[in-house]
């Protein structure tokens, strides 16, 4: 099958066909659906608020950890989500804390610190700081102290590449050895988040040709555990092929064409 033929968005005519639901996955507009990793991320921050020191989540890309992350801070509002990125250093960490907890900024550093801790202080809440790999190497400064003076917990989230970060380099050894919880890190996520991802993103809409555990088994090793490979790749290909024919089953083959023609890897 062509890629011509996988994303015509014409469907093919069956004037005796019942409506479908009209199910989209598009990015900014998927639905969060709990995960290990979730499970994890939330134990990591109950861990680092209740014994106000830091804790470390760090995993593979596209597990699910800033998905993960925003819903644990629209289900706690003890938690403060600051962003990190590549042009994140110590200066904007303080700014963006000032922004979240509403006080006025200030060009003097310190001064954001000493306001920071001021309104911090046994408040019992977390900061959150998401990428955090990816942060300019003075980033972590400022919420060691905030942390310290505040008496606040601290959950440092990101890539793999964190934990190399942390424990390799001498500028963070005052982070590292703050750190309460810190679990091996996750590269994928598990067969049954993997199908649980599949079954109620799609509303349990695709009619599989196996159902069996070696399907789902499959599954996961054809898009490597990743939930984004999954979610944003995969799916919607398949919720488009399964709109034009409903009268056809997904199988591996199918899957391995999407994956070939669509996505440019090689079947498996």
């Amino acid at each position: 099958m062509c890629p011509t033929e996988i994303l015509s968005n014409e469907p093919e005519p069956e004037p005796d066909a019942v409506p479908q639901k009209n199910i989209q996955i598009r990015y900014g507009q998927v639905p969060f659906i709990n995960t290990n990793v979730a499970n994890l991320i939330a134990m990591a921050c109950m861990q680092a608020k209740d014994r106000r020191r830091f804790s470390v989540f760090a995993g593979g890309a596209g597990i699910g950890k800033t998905k993960a992350i925003e819903e644990y801070c629209k289900q706690n509002e003890f938690a403060i989500l600051l962003n990190g990125s590549e042009q994140i250093s110590g200066v904007q960490v303080l700014l963006q804390l000032c922004q979240k907890l509403g006080i006025p900024k200030s060009r003097n550093a310190p001064r954001n610190i000493e306001n920071i801790i001021y309104t911090l202080r046994d408040s019992d809440r977390l900061i959150i700081l998401d990428e955090a790999d990816k942060c300019k190497p003075n980033a972590l400064d400022p919420l060691r102290t905030i942390s310290d003076h505040a008496m606040v917990g601290v959950t440092l989230v990101g890539n793999i590449q964190l934990v190399d970060k942390l424990r390799s380099q001498e500028r963070y050894e005052l982070i590292a050895s703050r750190v309460c919880f810190w679990p091996k890190p996750m590269g994928q996520i598990s067969v049954e988040d993997i199908q649980s991802l599949f079954i109620k993103l799609t509303q349990n809409s695709l009619t599989l040709s196996d159902n069996s555990d070696k399907w789902w088994v499959w599954l996961h090793k054809r898009v490597e555990g990743n939930a984004r490979e999954l979610v944003e790749n995969l799916l919607p290909h398949l919720l488009k092929f399964d709109k034009k024919n409903k009268h056809k089953k997904i199988d591996r083959l199918f899957v391995n064409s999407i994956f070939a023609n669509v996505l440019n890897k090689p079947a498996i």
